[in-house]
């Protein structure tokens, strides 16, 4: 007995009768237990990537700044955290069971450090995109994202006095 997913809807080959409940216990621990190795090349290209693209995110935080204070510390958190976010996501990428785990273990970490300007959270979650892009190795989604970004960036900077 087999299943497979056609046109949207789930249809069972085979004899209907024979064990739903087994095959798709099967399933379930198949994809619970699914421990497959990532490459050696996949995971250089993954750390790779995510540092051009938080060099990237650091020099347009930088450029882009106009605020008083400029804060070297947190623009290199800003790289650290898409470098980390990204082997978050290879560790994850296909195991089910882990990525609960990591959401169990992510959710105990509070940031006491209250966010002074609004722009920084953006460039929070652009790094944090990055990484989990970077991890799962979907290049070129980061690589357009990033440049729609900085282009927006490049647009709005001037424009910010205005508003």
């Amino acid at each position: 007995m087999a299943v497979s997913f056609v046109y949207g809807r789930l249809e069972i080959v085979g004899k209907p009768d024979a064990g739903i409940g087994e095959n798709m216990r099967e399933f379930i621990v198949e994809n619970l237990t699914n421990t497959e190795a990532l490459s050696v090349t996949v995971i250089l290209m993954n750390n790779i990537i995510a540092l051009i693209v938080a060099f990237f995110i650091m020099f347009i935080y930088k450029i882009s700044y106009v605020g008083t204070a400029y804060s070297r510390k947190f623009n290199i958190s800003i790289g650290t955290i898409t470098i980390i976010t990204a082997m978050i996501m290879s560790i994850i990428s296909n195991n089910i069971a882990l990525s609960l785990g990591m959401v169990g273990a992510l959710s105990i970490i509070r940031f006491r450090t209250a966010v002074k300007d609004v722009r920084d959270a953006i460039y929070i979650f652009w790094a944090i995109a990055a990484g989990i892009g970077c991890g799962v190795s979907q290049y070129a989604l980061i690589v357009i994202g990033s440049a729609f970004l900085l282009l927006f960036s490049y647009y709005y900077k001037e424009r910010v006095h205005i508003l």
